[in-house]
């Protein structure tokens, strides 16, 4: 079995939601699979930090980017979201 890729169609299935303060403007660089996950939770100090709300902890920093590719959290998170709104 092959791995998937960052451009692969598994890893660029993509939530309609974005993060509040992602709408303003703060974009990070390079793109993460937090800039759209429910479960994310973003912050600017002096810098644009995320704070995943499923590992409980700081996953992403301007300045020290690491992008996540995949993240069974998102999906999980993103799942949720979809349900509730269904639900309404």
């Amino acid at each position: 079995m092959t791995e998937p890729t960052a451009s692969s169609p598994t890893t660029k299935r993509r939530s309609s939601y974005v993060p509040p303060i992602l709408r303003d403007g703060n974009v990070p660089a390079p793109e993460t699979a937090c800039a759209s996950c429910p479960a994310s939770l973003w912050y600017v100090d002096q810098r644009l930090h995320c704070f995943c709300g499923t590992m409980k902890t700081l996953i992403w920093t301007a300045g020290n980017e690491v992008p996540l590719s995949r993240c069974d959290g998102r999906q999980i998170a993103i799942a949720r979201l979809r349900a509730a709104e269904t639900a309404k």
